[in-house]
């Protein structure tokens, strides 16, 4: 995973606070330079209107060329690391001024943890750790979702699908398992049952109320049979 990613993960842009920092509108977003480690280097950070963030660091000396070293992981210690971690220094600071933690991975992930608050008053909590959150009915405390960070190869069984992404695992209620594999953004069920459970890929493919729909069918199989909500 790129530098900018992990140190961006789970944050979004505030545009204002940007804007404020030094950042400059242009037509693929916002962009801000900054010469760090002795004047050697220029950060060329671009903030994209989907809030990702592209960076890049220039060797001043050779004529503001891509420092290619601070990407190759092997340039672990020594010259390149201290560069590279005056370059993730660099961006931490930004995120600390600029970002708005999120509890996941994906936005679709944050939209959809934000629609079943409003809907139900429920949030996730988390028992292991941050990159797993569990939804459960108040009363029985019984699961019916539980979203994750994972390879996405996990789901698609190719190789070369090395992206993190963010999947919701859902209880099956209503049309059958094959039925629903068939649908693009839905799998067999990560480390559960394939016949009790399916995975959401949250990335879009499926829109919200499509995810929503899976969701409240989730939730109804789990809840007492005066609570079932038509």
């Amino acid at each position: 995973m790129e530098i900018e990613s992990k140190v961006f993960a789970k944050s979004k842009p505030n545009k204002e606070a940007l804007l404020s920092y030094g950042f400059v509108e242009e037509e693929r977003g916002l962009r801000y330079q900054e010469v760090f480690f002795n004047g050697e280097f220029k950060a060329d950070i671009l903030v994209l209107e989907s809030g990702e963030v592209e960076g890049h660091v220039l060797e001043l000396a050779m004529d503001e060329e891509e420092f290619v070293p601070l990407r190759i992981d092997s340039y672990g210690g020594g010259y390149v690391g201290s560069v590279r971690e005056a370059y993730r220094e660099l961006l931490k600071r930004i995120k600390k001024q600029c970002f708005v933690e999120t509890l996941f991975l994906s936005p679709q992930t944050n939209r959809i943890t934000a629609e079943i608050a409003r809907r139900y008053g429920e949030k996730p909590d988390f028992p292991w750790d941050e990159d797993f959150g569990v939804f459960r009915f108040p009363e029985n405390r019984k699961w019916y979702g539980l979203v994750m960070d994972i390879p996405k190869k996990k789901l698609t069984h190719n190789e070369a699908d090395e992206e993190m992404v963010n999947v919701m695992n859902l209880k099956i209620n209503g049309p059958s398992p094959e039925e629903l594999f068939k649908r693009p953004g839905i799998f067999p069920a990560y480390h559960m049952n394939h016949q009790k459970w399916l995975s959401v890929l949250l990335n879009d493919t499926l829109s919200d109320e499509e995810v929503m729909e899976l969701v409240n069918a989730s939730r109804e199989s789990i809840l007492p049979k005066k609570k079932v909500q038509k």
